[in-house]
This record gives structure tokens, C-alpha cells and sequence, in this order.
């Protein structure tokens, strides 16, 4: 109740994950969240089911209830809250920070709202998804210029085919940190794109010295990347998981 009292609340961010959003503010203190939530505004977290939510902050339920962790989840238009908290936090699982964009309550995307728009989400969607995405980006290695100088000792132990053919095989460094840090999903896991095609998460390879996450959708004969990951990224969908097997001509990986 005293940290409730106490609580600064002058972090604007929109709140909702259905069509539309309404502007709130958090408090977005890092001894504010851990306390509350027990992870830090701007932490990246994975839970069991593959999805990623970025950490916004603390601010209190309309109907005054205690101070909660306010988590965005990826593709969801706001942030929301976990239900059950206390329970579900221990299947969350941090893996790095992504900076968080704050608004002001006369962002266009509020004031596309308050005019009477019958579909507010068409306005405010791409708005606000060319926003999200940007932040994102400036940590993600796949998308940014300076990516084969940033902070990742590579292994590349797992050989794998590559191309549409899958005639040649590469080496791919599959540990879970990597994949997430590089593309935001883990090895095995089976994302679905906006067409209904079906890939799975092979691992992390470089290309023209850049790494990059590498998918094998179903149908091809081996592991491909998409074109413009950054946009597409956002767009996909866990559906599952499924065992890759190592396969290639062996050798080492280097």
C-alpha cells in the first residue's frame, strides 16, 4: 500500500491488446519493477509458450488494486498485464533489453481515437507498429549496420542444409541465447508467417558477415532467411516445436 502511494507515474505508454488502446502512464523505476514484478522496465522475456514481451512498468489496475508489472507483448497492439502474476512470473525467462518508445497523451494515435474513427486501428496500427519496430531494431543484430561487431562469440556446431534446394549445407550456432538476441525465436520452434506457410527455427548463420536467423520453411529442402526480417518478424506466429536433426557432410563448423 505504501509503494502504491508512492508510486511515479510519468511514463506514457498505450495499454490494451485488442483493437484499440488508451493512454496510461508507469512508473518505470528499476527497484519499482523489481519489487512489483521482479523484472526491469525495458527486459526482453520469453515465457514456456515461445512468446516475447518487452517490459513496460508499474502503475496500478482501474479498479485500485495492487500495483502491477505491465508487460508488451509481440503483436499485440498495448501492453497488458499476465494473469494470475505471481504464478505465471516463474515461467518467464529475461534475454536481453530492447529501448521502449514513450508517447504523449496527444500522440495522433490517441487523438485518431477521440475523433470518432469507426476502425481506429487501421490509423494508429501502422503508426505505431513503424514506432515499435524501430526501437526494436536498434538492438537486433539482423537489421542493424554495425551487427558482425556486436557482442556475440559464435559457435557454430550444428550443420544443417541451406537454400530453397538444399543441395549445400552450412553450420549454425543453435544455443538458445544467440537465436533470441539475433532473431527473437529459439531453435526447434515453429512460427507461422502471414500467408499460413510454416517455418522452423534452424539457427543463427552469418551472411556477408552479418548474422542472421535462418528458418526452413516446410516444402523447401533446406534453411533460408526472410528478405525483410525486421518487418516480417512481428508478423509471425509460434504454433509449436519440433526436433531438428543435424544433417551434412560433417567436418567442423569453425
Amino acid at each position: 500500500e505504501e509503494l502504491a502511494r508512492k508510486l511515479q507515474l510519468n511514463f506514457g505508454y498505450p495499454c490494451g491488446a485488442g483493437d484499440s488502446v488508451e493512454y496510461e502512464e508507469f512508473d518505470v523505476r528499476d527497484h519499482v519493477c523489481m519489487a512489483v514484478g521482479g523484472f526491469k522496465h525495458g527486459q526482453v522475456v520469453r515465457d514456456s509458450e515461445g512468446n516475447t514481451s518487452v517490459v513496460i512498468g508499474v502503475r496500478r489496475p482501474r479498479t485500485n488494486g495492487d500495483p502491477t508489472l505491465w508487460f508488451h507483448m509481440d503483436g499485440k497492439l498495448g501492453a497488458g498485464v499476465f494473469p494470475r502474476y505471481h504464478i505465471y512470473k516463474h515461467s518467464l525467462k529475461g534475454f536481453g533489453s530492447r529501448e521502449v518508445v514513450q508517447l504523449l497523451p496527444n500522440d495522433p494515435m490517441f487523438r485518431a481515437r477521440k475523433k470518432g474513427n469507426k476502425d481506429p486501428h487501421t490509423d494508429m496500427l501502422p503508426m505505431w507498429r513503424k514506432l515499435v519496430e524501430g526501437s526494436d531494431s536498434s538492438d537486433s543484430p539482423a537489421s542493424n549496420e554495425s551487427a558482425n561487431e556486436c557482442d556475440i562469440e559464435f559457435d557454430f556446431t550444428f550443420q544443417y542444409p541451406q537454400g530453397k534446394v538444399g543441395t549445400e549445407f552450412g553450420w549454425f550456432d543453435i544455443r538458445e541465447d544467440v537465436c533470441m538476441q539475433v532473431g527473437g525465436f529459439l531453435h526447434g520452434q515453429v512460427v507461422e508467417d502471414p500467408n499460413g506457410d510454416t517455418h522452423v527455427v534452424i539457427g543463427v548463420k552469418l551472411l556477408k558477415g552479418k548474422p542472421h536467423l535462418w528458418f526452413h520453411e516446410d516444402g523447401h529442402g533446406g534453411a533460408t532467411i526472410f528478405a525483410d526480417y525486421q518487418k516480417i518478424r512481428h508478423a509471425l506466429d509460434v504454433v509449436g516445436t519440433r526436433d531438428v536433426q543435424q544433417s551434412g557432410g560433417g567436418g567442423g563448423g569453425g
